[in-house]
């Protein structure tokens, strides 16, 4: 007898889970109706994105990825899968990492140039995954949300593991390091820790959202992060702040 696979599954694949900071200020500062065209340009210009990557992958040779993006108020996820089990795990990897980490990018990019100019925080993993709109299951997702808002700066980053896979991968794709810059994250302080002088870090990569700015253009969208902060940010948005501008500075140089 035949067996039969069930429709809901997991696959192999990557998810970016993200979200704004500043939101309690933004909404403090705009009407409700200007928030929300705020973020819906943002979701449109992500839909323009997925279904450019779509339309590439649909043209090349090898596996079909499936890929698209989920909004949630102020909260973004990113996702791309393969749901052929015969594809190479490898092929799999930096495809699905490297549609992630390109689309994310983009994400970012066209956020800082809105008015008022949106930063992200959040991570990316790969793994297992299943996306059923609006759910997201596996364990890739589980790993992407609990690390999500670990870091005290705007960036979107590799989990822990998914850095490590991408070390093993990075020769083989060298695009992928155009979108990503090797950096210590800075980590928030947990609430026990009473010395503070000496901040946590985890070496991983962030997304560059540079990464599709012509150079001429680059000290425009980083005056932008700047004013994303607010004007005169204290505490730990002041430091988020401070760790957002020396992580894309040296994106920059």
């Amino acid at each position: 007898m035949q067996q039969i696979k069930p429709k809901c599954r997991l696959y192999r694949g990557s998810i970016a889970i993200f979200d704004a900071l500043g939101t309690k200020a933004l909404w403090d500062k705009l009407p409700a109706h200007k928030l929300m065209t705020l973020y819906k340009s943002v979701e449109s210009k992500a839909k323009r994105d997925s279904i450019m990557s779509q339309s590439i992958r649909n043209t090349s040779n090898g596996p079909t990825l499936e890929t698209g993006f989920l909004f949630f108020s102020d909260t973004v996820a990113i996702y791309a899968f393969c749901r052929d089990d015969n594809a190479p795990d490898e092929w799999v990897q930096i495809q699905t990492i490297y549609d992630v980490v390109g689309r994310t990018s983009l994400l970012l990019k066209e956020a800082a140039l809105n008015k008022p100019p949106l930063m992200y925080r959040g991570s990316i993993a790969y793994g297992e995954l299943l996306v059923d709109p609006p759910f997201y299951l596996g364990n890739a997702a589980i790993e992407a949300a609990r690390f999500f808002e670990k870091a005290e700066c705007g960036c979107v980053w590799l989990t822990p593991d998914t850095a490590n896979i991408y070390d093993s991968l990075k020769n083989k794709q060298p695009e992928l390091d155009e979108c990503l810059i090797k950096h210590d994250i800075p980590l928030k302080n947990a609430p026990e820790r009473l010395d503070v002088s000496e901040p946590i870090t985890e070496p991983s990569y962030a997304v560059n959202l540079l990464y599709a700015v012509e150079q001429h253009h680059r000290c425009d969208v980083l005056e932008c992060l700047a004013k994303s902060f607010g004007e005169n940010p204290t505490g730990s948005q002041l430091r988020k702040r401070n760790n957002t501008l020396d992580l894309f500075n040296k994106l920059g140089q």
